[in-house]
């Protein structure tokens, strides 16, 4: 395996030297063979390798990938500031889950509330990194629609009260979440609202 990836991007690199272009493309070859030897080898050579020093080299991984596209597009600024933050907080969120389904033994309804739960915490901080690379601010939107999405359908109405159905009580919450200005403070609140069913499964 060590051998054949190795193979393959010193090729592509003395191609790209010999048959000069306007880009060096074998950046890509060579960065997709170093991540998929992170990816593959270690685990296989090491297989007592824990698994948050696993997770942590294959983000790094990715994140070394993304930097050699970088060096050929010239895209030093969107990298630094934009991809790489969105890698980390990736890699943050996997971390997270890796330590909280692995502490002790969870029911599947846990599980699933922490996936939901630390995905749409991930979509969140991905706008707040895109709107300050592109507008400079954080104007919250489209990831506080996501987590009102994922967190209405399981709040079921009070026992011997009538309320709306799930479908029914997912598009009033939408509706207002659309229809009220988004400011930080409304964010917070919305936040705290989705995370504190959560609670009581873990």
């Amino acid at each position: 395996m060590s051998s054949m990836l190795a193979s393959v991007a010193v090729c592509c690199g003395l191609l790209n030297l010999v048959l000069r272009s306007g880009h060096i493309w074998s950046l890509y070859v060579i960065g997709a063979a170093a991540m998929l030897w992170v990816w593959l080898v270690p685990p296989l050579l090491l297989r007592t390798m824990h698994l948050y020093l696993r997770l942590s080299a294959d983000v790094l991984a990715v994140a070394l990938y993304v930097f050699l596209i970088s060096v050929d597009l010239d895209g030093s600024a969107w990298y630094w500031h934009l991809a790489l933050p969105i890698i980390l907080l990736l890699g943050a969120a996997l971390l997270f889950l890796g330590f909280m389904m692995g502490a002790r033994p969870r029911s599947t309804l846990s599980r699933i509330t922490l996936v939901i739960g630390t995905t749409g915490v991930f979509l969140s901080g991905v706008e707040l990194l895109i709107d300050r690379y592109f507008l400079g601010r954080w104007q919250p939107g489209w990831s506080l629609v996501v987590l009102t999405g994922m967190r209405c359908p399981g709040h079921p109405p009070h026992r011997g009260a009538p309320g709306p159905g799930p479908a029914r009580g997912s598009a009033q919450a939408l509706s207002s979440v659309i229809r009220s200005p988004l400011t930080p403070g409304r964010a917070s609140s919305l936040l705290a609202l989705f995370f504190r069913p959560a609670s009581t499964f873990l």
